[in-house]
């Protein structure tokens, strides 16, 4: 038998979105994952433990969607099937004011704790350091999930941790972005039973991530000394929806307004970003994200909106509603995807995916399954798409901190798909 190809095919067509599969279901323990210099989290193989069986990409959704995906992609997927909506928070104060927005997800994983659902969750927290990095945790109790709580905006290998998990740890349930559930389906589809140990998904509402380098530029001018906490989103540093915080194990602390977040978020997009068209998240159980657009949303303490997309996400819901873990209120799905711009996230997706198909980039096969749209004017989007191509192409991690803080003040106020390439090249060049 010929052997097949592993992971890094997908990494050489720029289609890894690191969510980890190819680790967790590698028979061999072949497969860890580096850091690239723009901060990307790339997997690596030892060849000599490498098999060759094809697994690895068998999995992965960076490449393809397996029969689960496909035979279920919605006639909208942009916005997928729903089943309710709500908007509201946790009811425990502890777990609401340490939350992001409304603290919906881990009151809800604390639940299925206590009524013996789970044994284990799967999610994802901060490491204190310098720097800083996100990092999979393998959560067994309420307590750990509070340790958690707050979006990580980085790649994280999440479904690496699927090889370590042991017997007593399942049934499990997930919290991820829509590419890491994307490839824990195409799991379901290739790992025999190992659907029965999954209890819930949970999906969060995802326009994109940033790659680590963009924790180093936030946290520039902060400690170079000693370990220190860095959040994206902090609502105890200036109230919802929260700034940046930094803070030093020596009691030091930092904050920077959120619109310094949203300035680099254009530099540090990883290409692979650009052609997801999930934002919804909409194959897990339940979607959660924040309520952006709505009106009677509490936009000073924070809420979650709560997407349910199956009969397991509404019993979940309902047992939450009921044990009054949860304080919701039904809202219009509509409303929801208005606040989440997914008007615009379609025709932006349309524009990203013909770019990427007319550079011969190599394409997912499920591409020409999410309708397109007639896209007159692409060229800002090519100069997008080339940008995060060439974000590894810089010597070293200082060269692009440079060439980020350069190209900011010159546009201070202008966006990165309006920057002409040549101010691009000339500003890489002088870095």
């Amino acid at each position: 038998m010929n052997p097949k190809a592993n992971i890094i095919e997908t990494v050489i067509n720029h289609l890894c979105h690191s969510c980890g599969a190819c680790s967790g279901v590698c028979p061999t323990d072949a497969i860890g994952f580096y850091e690239t210099i723009a901060g990307h989290i790339f997997p690596e193989v030892n060849e000599e433990q490498c098999i060759h069986c094809g697994l690895c990409l068998d999995v992965c959704s960076g490449q393809h969607f397996n029969n689960t995906l496909m035979h279920n992609l919605p006639e909208d997927p942009f916005t997928g099937n729903v089943n309710n909506a709500w908007i509201g928070k946790a009811t425990d104060p502890a777990i609401f004011e340490n939350g992001q927005s409304g603290g919906v997800v881990t009151a809800i994983l604390a639940r299925a704790f206590q009524s013996e659902k789970i044994n284990t969750a799967l999610v994802v927290g901060m490491d204190e350091g310098n720097p800083p990095r996100p990092s999979v945790r393998i959560a067994r109790s309420p307590i750990q999930l509070i340790k958690s709580q707050k979006s990580k905006y980085a790649p994280v290998p999440l479904l690496s941790a699927l090889r370590i998990l042991k017997y007593e740890d399942f049934p499990v349930a997930i919290v991820g972005v829509s590419c890491q559930i994307h490839s824990l389906y195409n799991i379901f589809d290739k790992v025999s039973g190992f659907s029965q140990n999954v209890a819930f998904a949970i999906g969060l509402v995802c326009d994109r991530v940033m790659t680590m380098a963009a924790i180093d530029y936030l946290a520039e001018d902060f400690s170079k000394e000693m370990p220190y906490q860095f959040h994206y989103r902090d609502k105890k540093a200036g109230g919802y929806p929260g700034n940046i915080h930094l803070i030093a194990t020596d009691g030091k602390s930092k904050i920077k307004p959120a619109k310094q977040r949203m300035l680099i978020k254009d530099y540090f997009t990883p290409a692979r970003c650009r052609i997801c068209f999930d934002k919804m998240n909409i194959f897990s159980d339940i979607t959660v994200g924040d309520p952006n657009g709505i009106n009677d949303a509490d936009n000073t303490n924070g809420e979650s909106v709560v997407i349910c997309r199956t009969d397991k996400g509404r019993h979940l819901i309902e047992e939450a509603i009921k044990s009054n873990i949860v304080k919701l209120k039904q809202i219009d799905y509509e409303k929801i995807i208005a606040g989440q711009k997914i008007n615009r996230k379609r025709m932006d997706w349309n524009a990203y995916a013909e770019v990427w198909k007319k550079n011969g980039n190599k394409i997912p096969d499920y591409l020409d399954r999410v309708k397109h749209e007639t896209i007159f004017d692409i060229k800002n989007y090519k100069k997008s798409i080339y940008y995060s191509l060439k974000l590894d192409e810089f010597q070293t991690r200082s060269d692009l901190l440079l060439f980020v803080r350069k190209a900011l003040k010159k546009k201070r106020n202008r966006d990165l798909l309006k920057l002409p390439v040549k101010m691009i090249r000339k500003l890489a060049k002088n870095a």
